[in-house]
């Protein structure tokens, strides 16, 4: 479930930040993340009520994740985050992380008290 969330997480920050370079910035704002799962949610909303339903629609976010990222890299390569944004972003994972660690649901099989 954390590896999904993570997955996610990188496929909304390259939507958003192709949608940036299509709005024609340089390089997308701290709203580019959220940008891309909008417009991701969007997509699979879509894709989901065609024949294959989930599978369907997750294949649709990965080509769209995937076109993007092509995108970003003819376009002249993804710009990187700060390292203060970076170190923030971790802790706040790892914080977030912590009441699904202590309970014992993030192993696979773990039964539901």
């Amino acid at each position: 479930m954390l590896v999904a969330a993570v997955l996610i997480c990188g496929a909304s920050a390259l939507v958003g930040e192709a949608a940036a370079r299509c709005l024609g910035l340089e390089r997308g704002k701290g709203w580019s993340p959220a940008v891309g799962l909008s417009l991701l949610m969007a997509i699979t909303l879509g894709a989901g009520k065609l024949p294959g339903y989930g599978t369907t629609a997750a294949v649709a976010a990965l080509a769209v994740a995937a076109l993007c990222l092509v995108s970003l890299l003819a376009s002249g390569g993804i710009g990187l985050p700060s390292p203060a944004a970076v170190t923030l972003t971790v802790v706040a994972a790892c914080a977030a992380c912590l009441p699904f660690l202590s309970n014992g649901r993030h192993a696979r099989g773990s039964a539901s008290p």
